[in-house]
């Protein structure tokens, strides 16, 4: 860039200065290119192709110095984004994935690489990244997307689409996950995550069309949705709040322990299978039983579910179980019980105590609960 340089400047601290007339200074070509390169050649700088006098907003500029100012003040260590990416996003980048690339080779590459620099913070920005290797990850990086526009698709034969079973001190949140598996079917994962391990933790998670799990041995999970896969929706995952499991051709949990106000609904089998220490937790509209063969229940709703609510549990307290199809409680390992209610819809209390400790079955009951230790 340099200053005017024409008839009648005005020099004033040794700068060349405009000034009006008459005479005014004189504009001449020089100048106007000067100016007109200097602000073209930041916004081409700034990765955005330059419009026409057709097209032209008058903006570009502007959301190339947005999104310097982004990238000076952010927390994420390296920013990806995706062909598909809003084109703001893309200027904000520090690299654009196509489409038609093997997404998860290029993030895992820099996952690996801030490992061993001791760790950082991947956000991908929305867009689609699709996988056509196992995004395996590292330890001590974080992977942080933009909600539900930010998804990883599976484009190919792989068992899991983020594998993170060997990694610690790692925090996933933010993203969706796309088994695809209407174009790749197969027995694979979504996520799976490292077992008898605390130190991860998933959050804001979506995981669906997977040709298996949603979540295979993720701890620590809060907030994540697993829907419409062909086997489970959570298995073997322990220490999770607010969750949902639904339109899973299973069961929507399965070997979870440690669970509270998660949510099971219209899976093909049960909503809860095998879950152990399970509080305010939800099972309704499943084509067979709301909870099954679960241990150290409390303030647990079993409702509407096609067979019967509660079945092979013990150690109920405060649950409550309304209009299952065949019963509410059912079979004689449902014991000990505290302040539970059972009614409408089948038997409300269908051999629950019988042959256990010289007992005979509790006939059926009206709502209005039962002790029994």
């Amino acid at each position: 860039m340099h200053r005017i340089e024409s008839d009648n400047v005005d020099i004033t601290a040794g700068k060349n200065q405009f000034k009006d007339g008459p005479p005014g200074t004189t504009v001449n070509a020089a100048i106007m290119n000067a100016m007109q390169e200097e602000i073209c050649n930041a916004i081409v700088g700034g990765g955005l192709t330059l419009k026409t006098k057709l097209t032209d907003t008058h903006d570009q500029l502007n959301s190339v110095i947005q999104n310097l100012a982004y990238k000076n003040g952010r927390s994420a260590t390296y920013i990806f984004a995706s062909s598909d990416s809003e084109s703001k996003s893309q200027g904000g980048a520090d690299q654009i994935i196509s489409t038609s690339a093997d997404a998860a080779a290029i993030i895992k590459a820099k996952a690996a690489e801030l490992s061993a620099l001791n760790g950082g913070l991947i956000l991908c920005l929305e867009g689609t990244y699709n996988c056509y290797t196992e995004l395996d990850w590292s330890s001590f990086v974080d992977l942080i997307g933009c909600g539900y526009r930010t998804v990883f698709k599976r484009q190919a034969g792989i068992t899991y689409v983020i594998d993170s079973s060997a990694v610690e001190n790692c925090l996933f949140s933010n993203f969706r996950i796309n088994g695809n598996k209407g174009i790749f079917p197969g027995a694979y994962t979504g996520i799976i995550g490292k077992t008898a391990s605390y130190t991860s933790e998933y959050e804001r998670i979506i995981s669906h069309n997977n040709g298996a799990n949603g979540f295979l041995n993720c701890n620590q999970l809060s907030n994540c949705y697993s829907y419409s896969n062909t086997t489970y929706g959570f298995s073997n995952c322990k220490q999770s709040s607010n969750c949902y499991s639904y339109s899973n051709t299973l069961d929507g949990l399965i070997n979870c322990y440690q669970l509270s106000n998660c949510y099971s609904y219209s899976n093909l089998n049960s909503g809860f299978l095998y879950c152990n220490q399970l509080s305010n937790c939800y099972s309704y509209l499943n084509g067979s039983r709301g909870f099954t063969a679960c241990n150290q229940l409390s303030n647990c709703y079993a409702q509407k579910n096609s067979s019967s609510g509660f079945v092979l549990c013990k150690q109920l307290v405060a649950c409550k179980s309304i209009s299952n199809a065949v019963s509410q409680y059912h079979y004689t390992s449902c014991w000990p019980m505290q302040q539970c209610v059972g009614a409408s819809g089948g038997s409300a209390w269908r051999s629950c105590f019988a042959d256990h400790a010289g007992t005979s079955a509790v006939a059926d009951t009206a709502a209005g609960g039962y002790n029994y230790a």
